[in-house]
């Protein structure tokens, strides 16, 4: 029988795990979108890397135990009246464990102790995580450009 570990967030550092970061976006990217197409590694790791300098605490690592099991990337500034999830990733070994939940927990707790009105995020609408942010409580608000095809822009009230 294994031990059931409760989610914990550390600070994420680029310096050491750029590689790993890039190879979450990259599945992410992969399952989105059926393939890499217009993924762009250099802008994508220069994205995290700003805002984590401007915003400590904003880019997160889960960790069951010692085990790392996803990413969670927050952007304080794209609203001042809205907490926007810039990136959120489950390692494959840990889905369908509640980490997900726990990171977009984490990133509701951070931006409603700002004062931050709502949570959202964009979504490629191929994405199956459409469906878990759905049953998470977010709801489709329109839709943006995005590097392929529009976004789906979710959002959740605080």
């Amino acid at each position: 029988m294994s031990q059931i570990f409760p989610v914990r967030f550390v600070p994420m550092d680029l310096n050491d795990s750029a590689a790993r970061y890039l190879e979450c976006y990259r599945d992410a990217w992969r399952v989105a979108h059926g393939s890499l197409v217009g993924f762009d590694e250099k802008a994508c790791l220069m994205g995290a890397a700003s805002r984590a300098a401007r915003h400590p605490g904003s880019l997160l690592e889960a960790r069951r135990g010692d085990d790392f099991a996803g990413v969670l990337a927050m952007d304080d500034q794209r609203k001042k009246d809205i907490g926007w999830i810039a990136f959120c990733y489950v390692a494959e070994a840990y889905r369908r464990q509640g980490i997900g939940r726990a990171m977009i927990e984490k990133a509701a707790d951070r931006y409603a102790a700002m004062g931050r009105r709502a949570l959202r995020l964009t979504v490629a609408p191929e994405n199956p995580a459409v469906a878990f942010y759905e049953r998470m409580g977010f709801r489709c608000t329109g839709t943006e450009p995005g590097a392929l095809e529009d976004l789906y822009v979710m959002e959740l009230e605080l």
